[in-house]
């Protein structure tokens, strides 16, 4: 499988993001590295953190990557922080990871407990018809 058919890894994006004034006054090129950030963000469970090295690897075809992460900053969208930037709404829209992590612990619980019920149900019904 490859990653980009991983239905367990997603974003929250508001789908009325685009009306927002700091996205807009971000411009086209920011808009854009801004949603790549996003998923980059949540691919690499960074919960929100874009490392300054990492700029360039989800930035293929925009241009100006540094001066287009200057205008997120400006617009209030990222905030520089040491080692590179922070998206300031990462946590209004997204779970840290320790949050999935709990919830996909959880799912695997219920999903055991459903499956131990299901076989004690089985063997019952087994020894039943002997």
């Amino acid at each position: 499988m490859s990653t980009v058919d991983r239905p367990d890894v997603w974003i929250a994006l508001s789908a009325h993001y685009w009306q927002d004034p700091a996205v807009i006054s971000a411009g086209v090129g920011g808009e854009l590295l801004f949603v790549r950030a996003l998923a980059y963000s949540r691919g690499a469970r960074t919960d929100g953190f874009i490392p300054a090295p990492a700029l360039r690897a989800f930035s293929c075809g925009i241009r100006n990557p540094s001066r287009q992460a200057k205008a997120l900053v400006e617009a209030g969208l990222w905030e520089a922080v040491e080692g590179g930037w922070a998206i300031r709404s990462w946590r209004r829209w997204n779970l840290s990871e320790d949050e999935m992590e709990g919830r996909k612990e959880k799912r695997r619980r219920a999903a055991k407990a459903r499956w131990s019920k299901a076989r004690q149900e089985s063997s019952r019904e087994v020894e039943d018809a002997r």
